[in-house]
């Protein structure tokens, strides 16, 4: 049952993905100082938010290693 779940979930998301690429799908003049680029807007969406999502995670890791790091200190004293 739950593999069914899952699947039905995994459809539901793609098919709202390919919907919202359907839709914004205007280009977009993205600068980057040194370049220049015409992206669909959906792409620089996914991108941003792909950004965003590695940054954060980043963030998140180094905050446990942190918190590991520590926890090992405390143990060994």
């Amino acid at each position: 049952m739950m593999k069914l779940l899952k699947i039905i979930l995994i459809l539901a998301c793609l098919i709202l993905g390919i919907g919202f690429t359907l839709l914004h799908d205007a280009p977009v003049v993205l600068n980057l100082y040194l370049a220049q680029y015409t992206l669909p807007l959906s792409l620089v969406l996914i991108l941003a938010m792909g950004v965003g999502l590695l940054l954060g995670s980043l963030i998140r890791l180094s905050y446990f290693v942190r918190i590991k790091c520590e926890n090992s200190r405390l143990k060994r004293s």
